[in-house]
């Protein structure tokens, strides 16, 4: 216990609102393993299997309680679950031995057209929108002015 005490940083001399900060910034797993929390994985998310409606995002470190309208960040968890206080929660993830919950950015690329290289053989797709589908040649060169007819739309 003492090796594992001394990991964590000294909060002592420290104001409450870096003690609250402090407490915000345990691994939201971490605490719900400690909590006795049996969760199974469901995507991204993860649910409890005592209640499955309850949702915990460990990328944001955030959870979310369906059929009890209720949720937020693990303070409001430890809260919830052992039926305590903030003052009390806030003291029990300083005390306890968490890890910290680190963000991880994710760049998001830009989107990019997969079909480039097929939109110049558009010779095949004229002749069935106009022989097929009945469209005459300007509607067919309006809508590949506006590009509708070259790529896909971006979600």
């Amino acid at each position: 216990m003492a090796e594992e005490n001394a990991q964590q940083p000294s909060l002592r001399g420290k104001s409450r609102r870096e003690r609250v900060e402090f407490a915000r910034s345990r691994d939201i797993l971490d605490v719900a393993h400690e909590l006795n929390m049996e969760l199974f994985r469901d995507g991204k998310n993860y649910r409890w299997k005592e209640h499955d409606s309850m949702v915990i995002t460990p990328a944001t470190n955030q959870w979310y309680w369906f059929s009890q309208r209720q949720g937020g960040d693990v303070i409001a968890l430890v809260e919830t679950i052992k039926e305590i206080g903030f003052n009390q929660a806030f003291e029990y993830l300083n005390e306890g031995t968490f890890k910290e919950f680190t963000v991880v950015n994710q760049v998001k690329e830009p989107f990019s057209y997969y079909l480039e290289p097929y939109e110049q053989f558009f010779v095949e797709a004229r002749r069935y929108l106009k022989e097929n589908r009945g469209l005459s040649d300007d509607t067919i060169d309006f809508f590949m002015i506006k590009e509708y007819l070259l790529k896909p739309m971006p979600r």
